[in-house]
């Protein structure tokens, strides 16, 4: 017997291929240091950065998940 399984239930939302946290903050760096420095040329890093960034997604969509996990838990990894 299989039971269907909606995908939004199991597949995570992703924008442009990354998480939303991390394409949010992407847009935002983005805009801070086109601020900061007043030149459009601040969108070449930002560009790398993304497509490196999709390149970690590619090869595992749960790296960020487990990126802040280790984030969070750090204390207990390496008790002081």
């Amino acid at each position: 017997m299989q039971v269907p399984v909606f995908k939004s239930l199991a597949k995570p939302v992703y924008w442009c291929g990354l998480p939303r946290s991390v394409f949010f903050s992407i847009i935002l760096l983005t805009i801070v240091a086109f601020f900061f420095f007043k030149t459009i040329y601040v969108a070449v890093p930002v560009i790398i950065i993304y497509f490196v960034l999709r390149l970690l997604v590619r090869e595992d969509r749960r790296i960020f998940d487990i990126l802040a996990e280790n984030f969070h838990l750090k204390s207990h990894y390496f008790p002081d």
